[in-house]
C-alpha cells in the first residue's frame, strides 16, 4: 500500500465532479457492509450498504499506488501497479477526462469465506 496519499483530504463532491465516479459513495457503503458482515451474502450486505451513514466528508487519495510480494524484506518484487489521474484541461482548454484503474484487494487475514461476490 502506499505510504503517503497524492491528496490528504478529498471531499466526496470532488471525487465524483473529478474522477467521474458517481457511483463511489454507494459503493463505499457497499464494501464497508461487505467488511462488517464478512459472513452474509452479497445481496444482504448491498442492502445494508444503503443504509449506511458515512460519517466523514473527506478521504485521502492515493494516485499511484504499487503491489510488491517477497520474502525478504530488502528486496521487494513489484507484481503490479495501478494509477490515477484527475480531470484536467490542457493548454487549449480541452478537457482531458479522468483515468483510473479498478482494483480489488484481498488482505492477508481474509480466509476466502463470505462475500463471494465482492
Amino acid at each position: 500500500m502506499a505510504q503517503n496519499p497524492s491528496v490528504k483530504a478529498e471531499t466526496l463532491c470532488e471525487i465524483i465532479e473529478v474522477y467521474g465516479t458517481v457511483d463511489f459513495p454507494d459503493t463505499l457503503g457497499d464494501f464497508i457492509a461487505g467488511v462488517l458482515n464478512d459472513m452474509q451474502p452479497g445481496w444482504v450486505t448491498r442492502y445494508h450498504g444503503e443504509n449506511i451513514f458515512l460519517p466523514f466528508s473527506c478521504i485521502p487519495v492515493y494516485h499511484s499506488m504499487k503491489f510488491t510480494k517477497s520474502s525478504n524484506l530488502k528486496h521487494l518484487e513489484i507484481v503490479d501497479a495501478i494509477h490515477a489521474r484527475r480531470k484536467q484541461r490542457d493548454s487549449h482548454r480541452w478537457i482531458i477526462p479522468s483515468h483510473f484503474n479498478t482494483v480489488l484487494v484481498k488482505g492477508r487475514e481474509q480466509t476466502g469465506q463470505g462475500n463471494k461476490g465482492m
